[in-house]
């Protein structure tokens, strides 16, 4: 928490949002809806994922997709 000047559960939510990207961008994973990634994540619901989401990106996981 010192070091890095973050709680760990935005520590967590931070590995899980960049796994979230990465699966994103997976070709096969393009048709694959948002609850789907986020559960394969590591999120419990939608809604977490989304504020996780846009906390660390700036956008929601949809507009981050769109960009792709």
């Amino acid at each position: 928490n010192e070091q890095l000047s973050v709680n760990f559960y935005d520590f967590i939510n931070g590995y899980r949002v960049e796994n979230a990207k990465r699966l994103m961008k997976e070709p096969g994973k393009k048709n694959t809806n948002i609850l789907n990634i986020a559960l394969d994540s590591g999120f419990n619901s939608k809604s977490a994922f989304y504020m996780a989401f846009k906390k660390a990106t700036a956008m929601t996981p949809t507009e981050y997709r769109n960009t792709l």
